[in-house]
């Protein structure tokens, strides 16, 4: 018997015996499952419950109190206490509890949906509450969340070892805890510059006498003398989930990546990989719920969610371990640079150093959003290639380190951490020898890291440590170094006369086309930044150089109709511009800005759409009162891009024609072409790049490369790109609520294009075409109107915090 209040350590010293611990743990991740589950308020408690639930002396005497002075019906009294645990002394009888009896009574529960659980995973949900309610809701109540639950599959949870789904109730391998919270993403308000899933709080059936009876038992426990010991936190720390909770690998599940970031066809393929690729370690856990024979015939038919309750019956490891396979075959198809990360569930962060589980075209990894957390890894990765106590290791170490002064070795190892770039810090070790390598594989989770090549090995551990992998330094890069042969050849055909050489022919016919290709791509980015409402957009701020571009292209086509300039004729959406049209383009769309600049007043942006702070505080503002981005820039912004846009069509047009120029020397003909005219239009192409290059109209990613920040709260960003291109954005600042990328995000720059002194510009980040992003297409779908809630998210607005049966635990 327990007097005091007893902490989870006094009550794992007390209750030693392993069988006891493990079934403890078993019964109340059960309970846990009654005390987070939706219920009707007709509902009652099925028979069998009291006999599988066996209470102890205290828990009868409570019970009996509960049934004689409170008059609470037998079946709840009796439930009440079980769902309690314990108070000072234990509630339940543990060893004589009937788990089995227990976990067949609550999956019939399931399978009769007396009890719910919604499916809120991917965008079901999200679609079905924008479908079932017009206006934006804190809380549904009991017949309003029942009707949600009815418009979605069931809902895949996991209890310890217990997986709920439209299984059942099942068992799996791996022991999770990826509780139903009745606190659910559910839509976006009506501001366009508000980047949150704002939540809804669902109503189990409080009238149920289950837990209309509630009060009394808690009334008395708040009376009684002893203190309620942690019986909750006992089971805890017998599921050892301190040791879960700090470890900075394994803390997190990745069934908010599978559920949110991973399409139908690719669940199945992953499903597919369990069931063949585990040893018949998977097939035999699925066994009695699907028909044997070929996995592609196994999972054919399935639904989202038993395919997701038939993942979780695996492995973690398993599961990281098809991920990764899968997306190196290409079977998933992520593009270099796409980062899949949860989307509605994006909250549903785990551990000490709340993980979120990413996937990208290095394979499955969790991140922190501490900025030092990849390198706090790197470090502990550094300590495990080499044993201290084995004197070959030390002396390798040793070697490794020299010309860093130190006569310890573990404080030489840091300096070299403190002072090296992690990429060259994980390249000087990793490829130092064999044992160094498995070694790291091991620790980040690369299965055969012996296979890969140097470079893709090291990025595929910085990947899987956390570190931003920079996806393309330059996308112009093959553009200079053609232009820098073609000139070098240039030049030579002045003295050898190279100039109708084949040689010559094949470097001036790949340099125009990619030549080509960059002012196409400027041409269309240029105009989808300069014309498109951004703010209004679904995805706020961000590029996909597939849909964005047949946008664009299609806007500077009308804007060249509008012109009244008949005697050229341009096709713009064509798949295949000709060089002329292009030049002419940046002229076209020039013009096109110069006209709106006309008509300014009737492009404002409708007063319902701009943000609530707007005029109601002097410290933040939204400058984007304008449909049309141009606008909204400073003066002097405006009369650089317009006069920078003329520039380049005018330095290709005069003195020397640039396209004529490439007709000449990418069509084979009898005379040669005038060399000097090729210097000249060499001179002229390469004005144009870098003028549009300067402007931060072409596509060159920048990223994060510096942070600074001081006692007042003040900070620095730096970011780089491409030859030297940097720039640097100062919080805090009155524009930061206006729904830009967050600036620890790799983005196109636009640099000319201030919205604010002295360095406020527009930006945006790359989007992919991918399984990915044809999931959440037509998403976000926001609400036309009503009151707000949510968390601010970073450079977005603020907003107004979100104002079962029930169990001892504390709510969360």
């Amino acid at each position: 018997m327990t007097s005091m209040a007893a902490t989870a350590k006094e009550l794992a010293e007390q209750y030693g015996d392993p069988a006891w611990r493990r079934k403890f743990v078993d019964l109340t991740d059960l309970l846990q499952i009654l005390a987070d589950c939706i219920i009707p308020n007709d509902y009652s408690i099925p028979d069998g419950m009291s006999s599988a639930l066996v209470l102890t002396e205290a828990g009868t005497r409570m019970k009996d109190r509960l049934i004689r002075k409170e008059h609470v019906p037998i079946k709840e009294a009796h439930l009440m206490c079980a769902l309690t645990v314990g108070h000072d002394e234990l509630f339940l009888d543990v060893e004589e509890t009937d788990l089995d009896k227990l976990s067949n009574l609550i999956e019939g529960q399931l399978r009769s949906r007396r009890i719910r659980f919604p499916f809120s995973y991917g965008r079901k949900l999200y679609d079905a509450y924008g479908r079932l309610f017009e206006d934006e809701k804190d809380v549904l109540t009991t017949d309003e969340t029942l009707q949600l639950i009815e418009a979605v599959p069931d809902g895949v949870y996991q209890y310890g070892k217990y997986v709920l789904g439209p299984y059942g109730l099942l068992q799996s391998r791996a022991e999770r805890h990826v509780r139903f919270s009745r606190v659910v993403p559910a839509y976006h308000c009506s501001q366009p510059t508000c980047k949150s899933v704002h939540q809804v709080r669902l109503s189990t059936g409080y009238d149920a006498p289950i837990n209309d009876e509630r009060k009394k038992l808690r009334r008395i426990l708040d009376e009684s003398i002893g203190k309620a010991a942690d019986w909750w936190g006992l089971a805890l720390e017998v599921d050892n989930f301190a040791g879960a909770f700090y470890a900075d690998h394994h803390a997190a599940t990745l069934v908010g990546l599978l559920g949110d970031a991973v399409s139908d066809g690719e669940l199945r393929h992953l499903l597919m990989f369990l069931l063949d690729g585990t040893k018949g370690e998977f097939r035999a856990a699925v066994a009695d719920l699907l028909l044997t024979g070929p996995a592609e015939k196994m999972v054919e038919g399935l639904g989202r969610d038993k395919m997701q309750q038939l993942v979780l019956l695996a492995n973690e490891e398993w599961i990281s371990r098809g991920l990764d396979r899968l997306v190196h075959a290409g079977t998933i198809e992520v593009p270099r640079g796409e980062v899949r990360r949860p989307v509605t569930n994006i909250r549903n962060r785990s551990g000490a150093f709340q993980l979120t589980p990413e996937l990208g075209h290095l394979g499955v990894r969790f991140v922190s959003d501490d900025p030092g957390f990849a390198s706090l890894r790197e470090r502990e990765l550094l300590d495990r290639l080499y044993l201290r106590d084995n004197e070959t290791d030390t002396e390798e170490l040793d070697w490794q380190l020299r010309g860093f002064d130190s006569e310890d070795l573990d404080e030489r190892l840091e300096n070299f951490f403190r002072s090296t770039d992690p990429r060259s810090a994980l390249t000087r070790m990793i490829l130092a020898r064999k044992t160094n390598m498995i070694a790291a594989c091991e620790y980040v989770g690369i299965e055969d890291g012996a296979h890969l090549s140097d470079e893709l090995l090291v990025e595929t551990v910085l990947w899987k440590l956390g570190f931003d992998v920079r996806i393309e330094q330059d996308s112009h890069g093959r553009f200079w170094d053609l232009h820098q042969r073609i000139s070098a050849l240039t030049q030579a055909s002045r003295i050898s006369g190279i100039g109708e050489s084949e040689t010559f022919r094949g470097v001036a016919s790949a340099f125009f086309n990619e030549l080509e290709g960059l002012l196409a791509d400027a041409l269309a980015f240029s105009t989808w930044v300069l014309l498109v409402d951004h703010t209004s957009q679904r995805f706020p701020f961000s590029y996909n150089d597939a849909d964005d571009r047949a946008v664009a292209l299609g806007l500077l086509q009308a804007a060249h109709q509008e012109s009244g300039n008949i005697a050229e004729e341009f096709d713009f959406g064509s798949d295949r511009l000709e060089l002329y049209a292009l030049i002419r383009g940046f002229e076209v769309l020039a013009k096109k800005l110069d006209t709106v600049k006309a008509q300014q007043s009737s492009l404002n942006r409708p007063s319902n759409d701009i943000p609530d702070f707007d005029g109601k505080t002097a410290i933040k503002e939204f400058v984007f009162k304008s449909c049309v981005p141009y606008l909204n820039l400073t003066e002097a912004a405006q009369d650089r891009l317009v006069k920078g846009l003329k520039s380049i069509s005018a330095g290709l047009l005069h003195p020397v024609e640039v396209h004529q120029v490439r007709n000449d020397y990418s069509h084979y003909r009898r005379t040669s072409p005038e060399i000097e005219r090729m210097v000249r239009a060499l001179d002229a192409i390469r004005d144009a790049v870098k003028e549009l290059e300067n402007l931060g109209l072409a596509r060159l990613l920048c990223f994060p490369a510096g942070f600074e920040s001081d006692a007042w709260g003040r900070s620095k960003h730096r970011f780089s790109g491409p030859r030297s291109v940097e720039h640097l954005f100062a919080r805090p600042s009155k524009f930061d609520w206006m729904g830009l990328p967050d600036l620890q995000t790799s983005q196109y720059i636009v640099r000319a294009a201030v919205f604010a002194e002295p360095n406020e510009v527009l930006r945006f980040t790359p989007r992919f075409e991918s399984e990915f992003s044809r999931m959440w297409a037509d998403y976000p779908a926001r609400r036309q109107s009503g009151p707000v809630a949510g968390a601010p998210s970073e450079e977005s607005g603020p907003h107004v915090t979100n104002v079962g049966m029930q169990t001892g635990r504390t709510a969360e």
